[in-house]
């Protein structure tokens, strides 16, 4: 009972003294300065907030004011402008900004946040600059902006154009890829894409990488200037000039022109790669585009869109890390989401899924980061983040080294930031498959690695890397040793038995029946023979593809030895045909016998032989014998097109041996069709040869009539 007492007695004590601290604390907070900080987004709507750029700014402010080691003395206070990505909206906001100085006796604002988009970026730049106050972007990327002179005091928290062709040589480089050609619009969204394509052409020379061909392509406001043929015509020139890696650097509203002139130049397949801009978005953004999907492209459907569009690659910003970090915020990427999922406006469904506005998080706590920093700076000048000095460019250098020096890990990543290139950060690199864009890789800017994702191996259609050029392979077809080995086995089996009929030949030369078919012809035509059998060795004997001398010898050889077998043999052929029928015309004997003998007849058959050996020579000195390739490059050829391709180059092979134009050149017309076909249906060993099996009379018919002119 006497506890009890005790502890009523210590009840009104305990309760001053919470209603103690609470004040306390209400008094610590309230002696906090407000900063206002002005945030400049296209939120087309202050209520909707199209993007999410004002509650993810808000979100990061409340962080940041609760944190007792960031800007503990001072109150961040946002004020959301809505830009509409209006360069004529910025410069009223900026005025405002200006006006509160004048007319509401505030400070200048240590920092300005915005805007988002590249024109309206570099319009307040130039207003801001002239009052030297820091100012960051979350979503510029235009190159100009690389441009560090002109914008000296201006933090780019988006990775811009340069970090993109950084990406896109390492890519290059990854897959060994040292020619490529690009395809840009040169008038769309005021030239960007000119220096857009400008800085990719620096970077790509400085990685030792050769720009063989470039064309443009003139977007206008709406529509293409540049007609279908003329389109073709850019892309024949690039397709002649042997690319096979491309740059496309334009937006989805020229895609659907663009790629349906080149998918009907066979440009794409496991031959071609386009790495295309990120704003070339999917085929079904290309068919939403103005006359995309009824208008001038309506040459190409659907499905065309789908095969061209087929393992194009593109970078993209990594808007969310993916390594598993927490971030400066003591947030994980989870809880980020789900607060940013719950609390932006739902009257704008079509938005829901861009989460750009994690870089505007970032870009805040960024600011934040170089402002906690640079209060010894302002303290030293006798100034603080609630009394900025007017136009003090001393001071807008300072911040501007301090937020260059800050480094941090964010919601998108490891946040760093280079006076030049501005945010250095991560890209994600996708490939399009079956019209959805697929994560294969990552770039890391602040390491210059390019990874590929272990998950999505498979890159390519057919599993190997594209050239990037038409590789040119010789290579010299022998006979296979299957059929090679079996011939010039019988060819030898024959070369033996000859050996044993020359022997018998010889050994029962003096024999009446031996003796009356003349042995010593006999012998002659057997050496003949066998000079024959033998060449077999010579017509497929294997030779390396460099062994050009070893490869003549062979012709050579085997010229020779033909020949001269074959004169040798039907030589003497002819010589005891002809005796025999100058004996048996012989019936008044006005022919003497004497010069039929075989010392006589032998002299014939050296005269033979010397003339093919006078004609082989003349051959050799006037035309010699030299190593020729010829092929057809069926580089990106199509199967559909190989039976065109192969016909046209048998018909020009054709000509450049000169035989003869069809079959008028040798004396057919259209009337001798018919006999011509009848002739040929019988030739089953022939017909049946045929790869779509044998053809019928009216097939054989067009046949012939279609080869009485080739050429």
């Amino acid at each position: 009972m006497a506890k009890m007492e005790r502890f009523k007695c210590r009840a009104p004590h305990l309760a001053f003294f919470v209603l103690l601290l609470a004040s306390l604390a209400r008094c610590s907070s309230s002696t906090k300065k407000n900063v206002t900080i002005p945030v400049l987004a296209p939120l087309y709507n202050l209520d909707v907030d199209r993007f999410a750029y004002g509650l993810a700014a808000k979100y990061a402010m409340d962080l940041i004011n609760n944190r007792t080691d960031i800007l503990k003395d001072y109150h961040l206070v946002p004020r959301i402008y809505d830009t509409v990505a209006s360069v004529t909206k910025t410069f009223y906001i900026i005025h405002d900004i200006l006006k509160r100085r004048e007319c509401l006796n505030e400070s200048l604002p240590p920092a300005i946040i915005g805007p988002s988009y590249s024109t309206t970026t570099i319009a307040a730049a130039n207003a801001v600059n002239l009052f030297y106050i820091l100012q960051y972007t979350y979503g510029a990327t235009s190159p100009v902006l690389d441009i560090y002179n002109s914008f000296q005091h201006l933090v780019r928290m988006y990775p811009g154009t340069s970090p993109f062709s950084n990406a896109h040589a390492a890519l290059l480089k990854k897959f060994g890829w040292t020619r490529v050609g690009i395809v840009y619009d040169h008038h769309e969204h005021d030239g960007i894409f000119n220096k857009i394509t400008d800085n990719l052409i620096d970077k790509l020379r400085g990685n030792n990488i050769t720009v063989v061909g470039i064309e443009s392509v003139d977007g206008g406001n709406n529509r293409l200037s540049n007609g279908n043929e003329e389109i073709k015509g850019r892309l024949e020139r690039l397709k002649a000039a042997d690319i096979k890696i491309f740059f496309a650097q334009f937006t989805f509203v020229r895609a659907y022109r663009v790629f349906c002139q080149a998918y009907k130049l066979g440009m794409f397949g496991q031959n071609y790669v386009w790495i295309v801009h990120p704003q070339v978005e999917t085929v079904d953004k290309w068919l939403t585009a103005p006359g995309g999907r009824f208008g001038v492209a309506s040459g190409c459907s659907e499905e065309d869109y789908r095969l061209i569009s087929e393992r194009m690659l593109l970078f993209k910003h990594q808007n969310f890390r993916k390594d598993g970090k927490r971030s400066i915020s003591g947030l994980s990427i989870e809880k980020y989401r789900a607060y940013m999922d719950k609390h932006r406006a739902k009257t704008s469904r079509s938005f829901l899924t861009r989460h750009v506005h994690s870089y505007m998080f970032d870009t805040v706590w960024d600011m934040a980061l170089t402002l906690n920093k640079s209060l010894p700076i302002l303290k030293a000048m006798n100034s603080s983040l609630d009394k900025m000095p007017f136009r003090n460019k001393d001071l807008a250098d300072e911040l501007v080294k301090v937020a260059f020096a800050t480094k941090f890990e964010g919601i998108t990543g490891t946040v760093e930031v280079e006076k030049e290139q501005g945010r250095i950060g991560t890209l994600n690199l996708y490939q399009i498959r079956n019209k959805t864009n697929i994560l294969v890789g990552s770039y890391h800017g602040t390491t210059g690695t390019l990874v590929l994702d272990v998950k999505n191996p498979d890159l390519w259609i057919d599993g190997r890397v594209p050239n990037d050029r038409s590789r040119h392979r010789t290579v010299l077809l022998n006979i296979p040793l299957a059929i090679y080995l079996p011939i010039c086995t019988v060819a030898g089996l024959g070369v033996i038995l000859a050996i044993g009929v020359l022997i018998f030949n010889t050994y029962h030369r003096n024999e009446g029946y031996i003796r009356k078919s003349a042995p010593l012809f006999n012998n002659i035509i057997i050496l003949g023979v066998m000079m024959c059998l033998s060449t077999v060795v010579f017509f497929g004997y294997p030779v390396e593809l460099g062994e050009t001398n070893k490869f003549l010898l062979m012709c050579k050889l085997r010229t020779w030895i033909l020949c001269l077998g074959f004169s040798l043999s039907f030589g003497s052929m002819f010589v005891k045909t002809w005796r025999v029928y100058k004996i048996f015309t012989n019936r008044k004997l006005k022919y003497s016998i004497d010069r039929l003998s075989n010392s006589s007849l032998i002299g014939m058959v050296i005269v033979i032989v010397v003339v093919d050996i006078f004609i082989l020579l003349l051959w050799k000195f006037i035309n010699p014998m030299e190593r020729k390739m010829t092929g057809a490059d069926v580089t990106g050829v199509r199967k559909d097109d190989a039976g065109r391709l192969l016909s046209d180059f048998l018909t020009k092979f054709m000509y450049d041996l000169g035989i003869d134009d069809g079959l008028v050149a040798v004396g057919y017309s259209n009337d001798d069709v018919s006999d011509l076909v009848r002739g040929t249906v019988p030739q089953h060993r022939v017909t049946k040869l045929a790869p779509a099996g044998a053809p019928g009379e009216e097939e054989l018919a067009k046949l012939f009539e279609a080869s009485m002119k080739i050429y």
